[in-house]
């Protein structure tokens, strides 16, 4: 997380890696604490260009970043990437400097729950995909149904705890709107008497607690390829497949391999923005956020029934400006939803508890406040509704020659980098970056599906970590063919266990 300060008066108890301040003029002062510790960096935003020049000139220390200012959020995505996994202080020491660091803080965070995702290389992911796109046969397109709900209203539940106060209001109005349960939600909902017309599943790896307990197996759920694959086989209703957002290029081309082109969506940080989304697709008006908090008093992070589970916890405020706890993805998620809010203005969007984080473009309203038609058959209409879906027209034999082709690409990678690293040695001491060798192995790798559509992209994130302070160019290069080895060995694992080559 970053930690935003207006002064380098305490910086003795700041528990930081990353320093970042403004004004080139600092940096003399702040030699000392950088000596301490051969592994912190310095960052250094100076706004006038000449200055800059000069400072670019002067420091040479390879724990010195010197950035020229500008306001936008390319400089923030720069910092953000360069330095993630670290602990960043920012010092913002008046308002401009402030709106930048708060632009910074949301990017960090994002950045973060990005590399989150590939903390593992993607090998949970990865392995998800190759095995739920198995499903696609007997999955609906979700796709298909945009704006087959307009204007009726939908209430998306979270699990967070505000939803125990509403679950008898849920009761009475159930057949009065469309319910959604957003991961784990389920659970908390169905213990307590609630059955959502729809379930969204949106974790690669969630507790099987949260979804074997479950008793509407047969309630018709949204998910995306990168769920668990063990839930997504426990669920017996019909299956709503939805597109994914860019992240793993693999698996758009898996799915354009198969004939389905739909266009890539941002489905946020959690199941709560997935079901957001999916409601808002659906042409659904009002979306109305029950139980989604996005933070907690400390004695209780979930609704009734659900086991809190172990999180980098911070401290926030919510709407009655009340001290409350919160997680790097909660927060995120709450920031998305809201943006995405703004961004459909022609819904109109409602939360119902004022102990949740606020909202600029979500209104409050206590859920019995909320205007909703008469009552109408929730459950025929629900059903009645994935009848309307379109199937894909994919076979077992498409996916199996999509499958077989991407293996033999993930076999040919390992050995295109084994080939790599035997030039590596050839040349020793010497680098290889100017031979006629490496560049007609290069060609090979560009012509890659493994290459280009996985390792290449697992690349652009862990890249900042790993040559974080590597200069040398050979060894940079280095550094990516050892990259590409480790990983295509790790996701050739997987589907020699999954029995794909």
């Amino acid at each position: 997380m970053l930690q935003i300060v207006n002064s380098l008066d305490h910086l003795e108890s700041c528990d930081t890696d990353v320093l970042s301040v403004f004004d080139v003029n600092l940096l003399p002062h702040l030699d000392k604490w950088l000596l301490e510790n051969p592994k912190r960096f310095l960052v250094c935003i100076e706004k006038k260009l000449q200055v800059f020049l000069q400072a670019k000139a002067q420091w040479q220390n390879p724990q010195i970043r010197l950035y020229h200012w500008n306001s936008n959020a390319s400089l923030c995505h720069r910092i953000a990437w360069e330095f993630c996994l670290l602990r960043l202080t920012q010092v913002a020491a008046c308002e401009e400097e402030l709106i930048f660091s708060k632009m910074l803080e949301e990017i960090h965070l994002q950045v973060h729950l990005l590399i989150s995702d590939f903390r593992d290389l993607g090998e949970v992911i990865i392995a998800n995909l190759l095995q739920n796109v198995g499903q696609m046969p007997i999955s609906l397109l979700g796709e298909s149904l945009e704006n087959c709900c307009q204007n009726i209203p939908a209430i998306i539940c979270g699990a967070g705890p505000s939803l125990d106060r509403q679950i008898p209001m849920l009761i009475q109005i159930q057949e009065k709107a469309l319910l959604f349960g957003a991961g784990s939600a389920m659970c908390a909902l169905e213990t307590q008497g609630v059955y959502p017309h729809f379930g969204v599943a949106f974790d690669p790896d969630p507790p099987p607690s949260r979804y074997l307990t479950q008793t509407g197996y047969e309630t018709p759920y949204f998910y995306q390829s990168r769920i668990s694959s063990r839930q997504l086989a426990s669920l017996h209703g019909q299956k709503l497949w939805m597109p994914d957002s860019d992240n793993y290029p693999l698996e758009r081309w898996i799915y354009q391999e198969l004939g389905l082109n739909y266009p890539l969506i941002d489905s946020g940080f959690t199941a709560a923005n997935f079901c957001a989304l999916i409601a808002a697709h659906l042409g659904c008006n009002p979306i109305i956020c029950v139980g989604m908090d996005f933070c907690s008093p400390s004695n209780q992070v979930y609704a009734a029934g659900m086991q809190a589970d172990q999180g980098n916890w911070v401290e926030c405020i919510n709407a009655k400006k009340e001290k409350r706890i919160s997680k790097p993805d909660w927060l995120a998620s709450s920031s998305w939803l809201d943006q995405f809010a703004e961004k459909n203005k022609e819904i109109k969007w409602i939360y119902t508890d004022q102990e949740a984080m606020p909202l600029a473009h979500v209104k409050y309203l206590p859920l019995e406040q909320v205007s909703l038609p008469g009552a109408f058959d929730t459950a025929s209409f629900s059903y009645a509704l994935t009848a309307q879906a379109s199937r894909s027209e994919i076979t077992r034999a498409d996916l199996q020659a999509v499958l077989h082709r991407l293996s033999n690409s993930f076999i040919e990678a390992l050995d295109l980098c084994n080939q790599l690293l035997k030039l590596w040695e050839k040349h020793y001491p010497h680098s290889i970056l100017e031979t006629g060798e490496l560049a007609l192995l290069e060609s090979d790798l560009a012509q890659n599906i493994c290459v280009q559509k996985l390792l290449l992209p697992l690349w652009e994130i862990w890249k900042w970590p790993i040559l974080r302070q590597e200069e040398h160019i050979p060894t940079r290069t280095l550094h990516q063919h050892l990259f590409f080895k480790k990983a295509v060995e790790i996701h050739l694992s997987t589907f020699k266990s999954l029995k794909i080559c």
